[in-house]
């Protein structure tokens, strides 16, 4: 009785840990993923829009993207080591992908409340009014 009470605290106390997984200190947070994905998919759609050959927005894209990193204070292998941890942790990719899209949706709703607002009209003004 007493091996299989002592089985069941070992049990318990290993069962015990963190909810979040541990993040190493050079992985970005969710917030700096957010900001740097939305960027880089902002770009990616100004880059198509322009109806360059492959190679040539290719390359663009990849003078643009020098730059965003740089913006971001961050070079591209930890870019890629933190999508690797993302990618190994998908609750916590899932997350992020979640607050993306949200961002990304209601820049889209502010852009079309824009493009339809007549000249002169305030942001949140009924022009009926």
């Amino acid at each position: 009785m007493r091996n299989v009470l002592f089985c069941c605290l070992l049990l318990s106390c290993f069962s015990c840990g963190p909810d979040q997984p541990e993040k190493p200190a050079h992985v970005l947070t969710e917030q700096e993923m957010v900001g740097l994905l939305q960027e880089i998919i902002l770009t990616e759609s100004k880059i198509s829009k322009l109806s360059l050959p492959f190679d040539s927005s290719k390359g663009l894209y990849n003078l643009v993207e020098k730059e965003l990193f740089r913006r971001h204070d961050i070079n591209d292998s930890i870019y890629e080591e933190s999508m690797n941890w993302y990618y190994e942790h998908p609750d916590e990719l899932m997350q992020i992908y979640e607050i993306l899209v949200d961002t990304l949706m209601v820049m889209e709703k502010r852009n079309q409340d824009e493009a339809f607002r007549e000249p002169g009209q305030r942001p949140g003004e009924d022009p009926r009014e």
